[in-house]
């Protein structure tokens, strides 16, 4: 597509964008306008919490720690996005800007994982109770930059002892029951946590919406807590917005403290048009920046 626009075969490059490797080219080129906007998908590790190795807290705190977020935004993504420790984006009304931050720190890793009883086999492999710290982690197939990323995790979490394995699959197969089944052991995904602009994720965090456990939502993760229970029903019936934006702050830091996700960036689209196109006005609280298409005309 990249290709076809910088030809002058497509006007837009649509919800696809440009990758980011090409963005600094795409903004040289003549004739054409290359727009960077954040997008309200937030990239993560989706683990599945019903998943042994995954299952403990402590297993997941040190995978945090020992992935080099900065490295993977600044060499692989050209340090576009925007690290998140939440599952809103910055722009959202309802964000908590006070979660902790990020800390690259595999040292700190591999003393929690040694506290929580993960032991180092004889091929580096952490082991506790029978089960080993290995997993696969999915993708869609034909995704290079998420392929080089996989890669990367997979060096930072071999150096704390956990294995990781990629398992990348055409996006018809893992969106299906794959994912919708929680038949994963963990997900490289982009996720839009929101309902337009509002920020209740019951679909996603509460209890009841596992589909694996006969429930009806996207909690795929099978991350099941009492206290979100409970913030979620609360903000779902809130019609003042500082109580709402209270309530769901509440519900980010324990999301960020249990890590029902990984959260690693908020995703920023590069878009290009030809520069006599007009109209376009990007909007985060949209799934595509064509949202206004009946407003676009040709200068």
């Amino acid at each position: 597509m990249y290709t076809q626009f910088r030809t002058g075969q497509v006007d837009y490059t649509g919800i696809a964008g440009i990758s980011p490797n090409f963005a600094r080219e795409a903004q040289a080129l003549r004739g054409r306008k290359v727009h960077v906007n954040p997008t309200a998908s937030i990239e993560s590790i989706a683990p599945n919490l019903g998943f042994p190795a995954l299952a403990d807290k402590a297993v997941r705190q040190a995978l945090y720690l020992g992935m080099n977020k900065k490295a993977l935004i600044d060499v692989l993504y050209y340090g576009l996005p925007t690290p998140s420790e939440s599952f809103l984006p910055r722009q959202s009304w309802a964000i908590n800007p006070d979660l902790p931050a990020h800390e690259h720190n595999p040292a700190k890793a591999n003393e929690i994982l040694d506290a929580a009883g993960w032991q180092r086999g004889s091929d580096g492999v952490r082991a506790k109770g029978g089960v080993r710290l290995e997993f696969t982690n999915s993708t869609t197939v034909g995704n290079p930059v998420r392929e080089q990323a996989q890669q990367l995790l997979m060096q930072d979490w071999r150096g704390i002892g956990a294995a990781m394995r990629v398992q990348n699959m055409p996006a018809a197969v893992i969106w299906g029951e794959f994912w919708q089944m929680s038949k994963f052991n963990s997900v490289m995904v982009s996720v839009n946590y929101m309902l337009g602009s509002d920020p209740d994720v019951t679909p996603r965090f509460s209890s009841k919406a596992i589909p694996a456990k006969g429930g009806r939502g996207q909690n795929t993760f099978q991350f099941e807590n009492a206290q979100v229970d409970a913030l979620l029903e609360q903000g779902a019936t809130q019609f003042d917005q500082a109580a709402r934006r209270a309530t769901y702050g509440r519900i980010q830091r324990i999301i960020r403290e249990e890590l029902a996700i990984l959260p690693i960036f908020q995703q920023a689209l590069v878009e290009g048009l030809k520069d006599n196109l007009q109209g376009f006005r990007p909007n985060i609280n949209t799934s595509s920046n064509c949202w206004n298409i009946r407003e676009w005309y040709w200068a």
